[in-house]
């Protein structure tokens, strides 16, 4: 797994329904920011509890915390 962009990682757990790992990482930053992240898995944007955002965006306001869902699948583009 690789996380790119200007963000910090800061968690990796097992989903509470057990479908994938829960990653979350955080902007640190005072810009938005991008956060690509680039596996054998598929991503999805979820919330803090780990139901799918409407948006699924991957990027990142200043202080944003990105929750983000790893399934097996495609690998991410």
């Amino acid at each position: 797994m690789r996380i790119e962009g200007d963000v910090v990682f800061s968690c990796l757990k097992g989903a509470e329904d057990g479908n994938g790992v829960i990653l979350r990482c955080f902007n640190p930053g005072d810009t938005r920011t991008a956060v690509r992240i680039a596996g054998e898995f598929e991503v999805t944007a979820v919330r803090m509890d780990e139901t799918a955002t409407e948006d699924g965006t991957l990027d990142l306001e200043p202080g944003q915390i990105g929750t983000f869902r790893l399934t097996a699948g495609a690998a991410a583009a």
